[in-house]
C-alpha cells in the first residue's frame, strides 16, 4: 500500500472525513452519486479511501452534502495527501531497494519490533520467492520497471537478518486471509509456510493469526509497524 492510501484511510482522515459530512446530510451514497452525475462505484471508493479525490470532486461533495463551509479544510487536507504521494512517487525513483534499506536501518535502531499485516505475509518473514512476487506486482502498479525488483528483494532478505539477533523481541500479528493469500503457485506457498513455521520456533519471534471467524471489537484496516514505541504506517 502507498503511503498516500494509507493517510485517506487513517482515522480522521480524507475518506473518514467525506463518510461523515455524507452521513450528516442523511444522504446515501447512491443518492448522492445520482446528485453529482457519478457513477455509485466512485462514492464508495473516495469515502473508502481506494481512490484519489481531485479538488473538484471534494469541492461538489462538500456542496452537495450542504457543507460549502468545510471544502477549504477539505481541501487541505487533499493537498497533504498529494504531497505524501509525490513524496512517495520521488522514492520510487530510486528505487525500493532503497526504500528497503531506509527499514532496515529503522528496525536496527529498535529493541521491540511489532508488526500488524492484515493482506500479505509481513516483509521480514517473507521468503525470496515470495518477496519477489510482491515487488514484480509493486513495479507492475507503479511502472517502475522490473529492473529494481531483484535488488529489493536482496534488501528485504537483508533486512531479515535482525531477526536472529536474540536481544531483539519481535510480535508478528496477521490476518488468517493474509496467509490462505496465494501469491504464486503452490510451491511458492509452501516455502512461505515452512519458512514461518521455522522462524516461529526462534525465541524472539512470536507469530499470532486472527482468524476469519474471529469475532473482533476493532477490525484492523491498515498494516502498520511499531518500532519501540513509534509507529510506521
Amino acid at each position: 500500500m502507498q503511503p498516500a492510501d494509507e493517510q485517506l484511510k487513517r482515522p480522521g482522515g480524507l475518506a473518514e472525513r467525506i463518510y461523515g459530512i455524507r452521513k450528516a446530510a442523511g444522504l446515501a451514497s447512491g443518492e448522492l452519486a445520482r446528485r453529482l452525475g457519478w457513477p455509485p462505484s466512485k462514492v464508495s471508493k473516495l469515502q473508502n479511501g481506494q481512490q484519489m479525490p481531485t479538488a473538484a470532486d471534494i469541492t461538489e461533495w462538500a456542496a452537495e452534502c450542504g457543507q460549502p463551509d468545510q471544502a477549504a479544510e477539505l481541501l487541505d487536507m487533499l493537498s497533504q495527501v498529494q504531497a505524501i504521494h509525490w513524496q512517495w512517487r520521488h522514492r520510487l525513483k530510486h528505487g525500493h531497494a532503497a526504500i528497503q534499506d531506509d527499514l532496515d536501518k529503522a528496525v536496527r535502531q529498535a529493541k521491540r519490533i511489532r508488526v500488524v499485516e492484515v493482506s500479505v505475509v509481513p516483509g521480514l518473514l517473507q521468503t525470496p520467492d515470495y518477496a519477489r512476487l510482491i515487488f514484480t506486482m509493486s513495479s507492475d502498479v507503479h511502472q517502475t520497471g522490473l529492473g529494481e525488483v531483484e535488488p529489493a528483494v536482496a534488501a528485504r532478505m537483508r533486512r531479515q537478518e535482525v531477526l536472529y539477533d536474540a536481544s531483539r523481541q519481535f510480535e508478528f500479528v496477521v490476518t488468517e486471509n493474509a496467509l490462505r493469500r496465494r501469491v504464486g503457485g503452490a510451491q511458492v506457498m509452501l516455502g512461505q509456510y515452512d519458512r514461518l513455521i521455522t522462524l516461529s520456533a526462534l525465541g524472539n519471534i512470536t507469530l499470532g493469526v486472527i482468524p476469519d471467524n474471529a469475532e473482533l471489537k476493532l477490525v484492523p484496516g491498515e498494516s502498520f509497524m511499531i518500532l519501540d514505541g513509534t509507529a510506521i504506517l
